[in-house]
């Protein structure tokens, strides 16, 4: 027997999620995936590493979001034979039809290929039963209502108010205090209770950010300095992958009792310059009680 060593890189997108690690096995009678009998490894949850026991000879794994997506929520590797540990790497792909599909890096194989096709198949067969029902739903809203989701609401969390639109809808994410997101942004608020370390008991908002862009550079990402627009702080990056760029613009606050950082991150350069003056409106909205 050998390791097989996964490591799910720490991402926003599918943060909550803990994917099914599986082997193909004849054998087994526990779930089939793509037609082949799979026996589970384990989990595989957001920012973490798991070790699974494979054999010596050579063996397929799936790892999948849960068994109703299995068919279109899949990642596929064939690992050959040999007695050495083999090492992965891989993260959630931002891809709402397809389940935010988890992907493993370097994986260029004609199999690997073929298996992330039939996977946007499956995964737009399923879609068009539902583009129909979305086409009527959303005519009908817009017939009585255009306007309904642009308006504005109030979004409270832990002593925060920030005011967005309708659109936004507020889904937990592991990790942060709150986080709202519509089609093509999320919002994400952390909360640093005061001191943030007995280190830091006296560190000013500007340090405080100072310290953000640190954690980010030593994680590789480039970061403009910090900014300032109508009295507020920020800074800016970007995050590419083999799927696009998103974009970050990082806003920093201090109320009575805590530091606090929101993030509004972008799907794509068309939605940060769509969106760009409402998310300066966004951010200075913000209130402490």
């Amino acid at each position: 027997m050998r390791n097989l060593v996964i490591k799910r890189e720490k991402s926003f997108v599918g943060c909550l999620g803990k994917f099914k690690v599986y082997v193909v096995d004849q054998n087994s009678n526990e779930l089939k995936i793509n037609k082949q009998p799979c026996r589970k490894l384990g989990i595989l949850k957001n920012g973490e590493e798991a070790v699974f026991q494979i054999p010596d000879e050579e063996v397929q794994i799936y790892i999948v979001g849960d068994k109703m997506t299995k068919s279109f929520c899949n990642e596929f590797v064939k690992i050959p034979a040999g007695n050495v540990d083999v090492y992965l790497l891989g993260k959630c792909k931002y891809n709402p039809f397809m389940g935010n599909p988890f992907r493993l890096e370097g994986q260029v194989d004609t199999e690997t290929k073929a298996n992330r096709k039939r996977s946007k198949k499956n995964a737009l067969v399923r879609l068009i039963p539902w583009v129909f029902v979305g086409f009527v739903i959303g005519f009908c809203l817009g017939f009585f209502s255009d306007e309904a989701l642009t308006e504005p609401e109030i979004f409270e969390a832990n002593g925060m108010q920030i005011t967005l639109i309708q659109e936004f809808v507020e889904v937990p994410y592991d990790g942060f205090t709150a986080t709202y997101e519509k089609d093509d942004m999320l919002v994400a608020v952390t909360k640093e209770i005061k001191p943030i370390s007995p280190e830091l008991e006296n560190i000013t908002l500007d340090e405080y950010a100072e310290l953000l862009i640190l954690g980010q550079e030593q994680d590789g990402i480039v970061c403009s300095d910090l900014l300032t627009e109508n009295g507020l702080k920020y800074f800016e990056y970007q995050i590419v992958d083999d799927e696009g760029t998103y974009y970050y613009k990082d806003y920093v606050y201090e109320s009575d009792d805590a530091f606090w950082h929101i993030v509004f991150i972008c799907s794509s350069e068309t939605s940060l310059v769509s969106n760009t003056n409402s998310i300066s409106e966004w951010a200075q909205s913000v209130t402490f009680n």
